[in-house]
């Protein structure tokens, strides 16, 4: 088995909340950072990276990163835009949405939306009114270039026809914006398992307003849990999780690992299959820090209370299907099931979880 990279090494490493390790960036010769460059910009480090360990990055990589702020900041600009007259048109058909992922994430997952990559917009409408929206957006020029799509939770992206042609840059201002509409919170069907509390997160949904742009989003609550289904969802999909994402869930799990009152809404909120979520939070960010031992990036770990019965048998038929699936994913995983165990939220201690070095 290929052993990890240098520039990987260190540049997880750098980026650990506990204990990081900068120096390890200036073993790097400029062939070994370009590479970092190159693979920061996939799994969307590059500008967290820069942000933790500027003093530690070579000139010429800090003013690299610098204009790759600037063209994000540029890109961020358009999305406001464009989300300001998707909405505007939406609530003139009748079309009530709430954001996911992207800018919702700003600040309690990134600090600035403009130090991360967001390539499209995703809106949830209920299912009854997911097609209004699409043939609202297309009379601003969004069609969709395919009719069919193997994920079911949204209808095939739209975009608007452009020339635009990529050019090597990962922030390019002008690259299109894509528009998912989502009717569905988790694809039951296909994963053959998931927790049944997530129809009630649109119900709980909240209004924010970020800089000039005002938004329906995920309460605090249910936006953790919908980051940990879509660290899941692509986990058993065996298309490849984006580091990136998995940092942004250490970075606010590590800062809110004391925050009692979080935790406490949390349990209020997600009791029976949905506590499903507590260990596989627990899990993912295992599996993100390469290592049975480790966590994602060094964060800080909140202790839950035992798991009950629902949360069990969500959790069990997740990784279950997840076995099931794993041949057909690159990663060669192998999950060992211990349902005879006690699994509590603080621990692993009924999954077994093999994965590279």
């Amino acid at each position: 088995m290929p052993s990890t990279p240098r520039y990987v090494t260190a540049l997880v490493s750098a980026l650990n909340f506990r204990s990081p390790q900068p120096e390890l960036l200036h073993t790097l010769d400029d062939r070994e950072w370009q590479r970092l460059l190159v693979f920061g910009d996939q799994m969307h480090l590059t500008i967290p990276l820069a942000q933790a360990c500027n003093d530690h990055c070579p000139s010429w990589v800090r003013a690299r990163v610098e204009r790759n702020i600037a063209d994000n900041a540029k890109r961020f600009q358009t999305i406001k835009t464009t989300y300001t007259e998707i909405a505007d048109t939406l609530t003139r058909a009748g079309v009530d949405h709430l954001v996911l992922k992207g800018f919702t994430k700003a600040p309690e997952y990134a600090p600035d939306p403009r130090h991360r990559i967001q390539s499209d917009i995703d809106l949830f409408c209920l299912p009854e009114t997911v097609f209004r929206a699409r043939d609202a957006l297309s009379a601003l020029g969004f069609s969709a270039q395919h009719r069919l799509d193997d994920i079911c939770e949204h209808l095939p992206p739209l975009h608007r026809k452009n020339a635009w042609q990529w050019r090597g840059n990962a922030y390019d201002p002008e690259m299109p914006l894509a528009i998912e509409l989502h009717h569905s919170f988790w694809d039951y069907a296909t994963a053959r398992c998931g927790p049944e509390g997530v129809h009630d997160f649109w119900q709980r949904r909240v209004e924010r307003r970020l800089e000039e742009i005002s938004f329906s989003a995920l309460c605090p609550i249910d936006s953790l849990g919908y980051v940990a289904l879509n660290l899941l969802r692509d986990l058993l999909r065996g298309t490849g999780i984006v580091t990136g994402q998995v940092y942004e869930l250490a970075w606010f799990l590590h800062r809110n690992s004391r925050n009692e009152e979080f935790w406490n809404s949390w349990t209020e909120l997600h009791d029976g299959h949905c506590a499903g979520l507590n260990p596989l939070l627990l899990v993912l960010l295992r599996w993100g820090g390469y290592g049975r031992t480790r966590t994602a990036f060094g964060c800080m770990l909140v202790c839950w209370k035992p798991l009950p019965r629902g949360g069990r048998s969500f959790l069990t038929g997740c990784f279950r299907e997840f076995s099931r699936l794993m041949p057909r994913s690159p990663a060669k995983c192998r999950i060992a099931l211990q349902p005879r165990s006690p699994l509590r939220t603080g621990t692993v201690g009924t999954l077994s979880i093999y994965l590279p070095a």
